[in-house]
């Protein structure tokens, strides 16, 4: 996933300081997300009794990196949209120290 869309800070909107605090958290319960699903890793004895054990815990594992590349793309997308915030109140510091 990528961020092509970033919203337009203005008067009538969300500023940019509450967005970034906002996107920020959504990062860090990612985070916390993220550790809590390593603890659910694919175990190979939680295969072995099945047939084709080798292949289901091969394909448990492939969907476990998936789910983990998923949760590290939307952590990125947190960070790009933070940054983007970040920019908008660094460029109005900027104007207002002229």
């Amino acid at each position: 996933m990528s961020t092509k869309f970033k919203p337009t800070f203005h008067l009538n909107g969300s500023s940019p300081e509450t967005l970034s605090d906002e996107y920020w958290k959504v990062r860090a319960a990612l985070g916390v997300a993220e550790k809590l699903l390593v603890e659910t890793a694919p175990n190979a004895r939680d295969f072995y009794i099945q047939k084709d054990s080798d292949a289901k815990r091969r394909g448990a594992v492939n969907e476990f990196r998936e789910r983990m590349e998923m949760i590290q793309k939307l952590k990125d997308d947190m960070v790009a949209l933070a940054e983007h915030a970040q920019v908008t109140i660094d460029e109005r510091e900027a104007r207002r120290n002229r």
